[in-house]
């Protein structure tokens, strides 16, 4: 299979935002997506993504749904992790966080509303966390695993999701085990494989 490029194990190769996104055909209104073995290096990938974001996108507008869960906010009722977003996230949302927001009724969440976080299951809090990153306004999205702990049918929403927002211009970077699902939703698919000194990306269509 054909290499794309090299990444070093410990650091990753600093490169030109054109070279980034050449490397990775990442375009707008289509999705590129990962897999490969736990602990090789995915996650790390969006991580140097999200620390390097002016460089390489410049002032668009990113979006990232990371592995990490809420727990500094693990005190608090969803509708109080609904409203803190209304309030930093002023002017990136086009429409409020609330009962009638559409993403929440898609998922429906709704009933959950009420509910303290810590009480949530853990495929409930996923949920939360994908409304939290894809009801902004955003130009790339970087998603790490978002289907895990996803039921069937909330993995079949999320793909309807994220293809709606494809169509509207959205350019996707995605990491997930669950290969099915990256056929579903990315134009690309890389794996993620480890040489005798670095990490490299090959074309993984299947």
């Amino acid at each position: 299979m054909k290499s794309f490029f090299e990444l070093n194990k410990s650091k990753f190769i600093e490169l030109p935002t054109g070279v980034w996104r050449e490397s990775l055909h990442l375009k707008r209104g289509e999705g590129v997506g990962v897999t490969g073995e736990n602990g090789i290096g995915k996650s790390s990938l969006i991580q140097y993504f999200k620390n390097h974001q002016k460089e390489i996108f410049e002032n668009e507008f990113l979006s990232f749904l990371d592995q990490a869960v809420l727990d500094p906010l693990v005190n608090l009722s969803v509708q109080e992790i609904l409203n803190l977003a209304n309030s930093e996230l002023t002017g990136r949302l086009p429409e409020k966080l609330n009962a009638e927001n559409s993403l929440i009724q898609k998922f429906s969440f709704s009933k959950h509303i009420s509910k303290n976080y810590s009480f949530l299951s853990g495929g409930e809090k996923r949920i939360l966390q994908i409304i939290l990153a894809l009801g902004i306004d955003f130009i790339w999205g970087f998603l790490d695993e978002p289907t895990h702990q996803l039921s069937t049918q909330n993995t079949e929403k999320l793909i309807t999701v994220i293809k709606q927002k494809k169509e509207q211009g959205v350019g996707f970077f995605i990491v997930d085990h669950n290969k099915d699902f990256l056929k579903s939703v990315c134009e690309r698919v890389f794996q993620m494989e480890v040489s005798d000194k670095s990490v490299r990306l090959v074309n993984g269509n299947f």
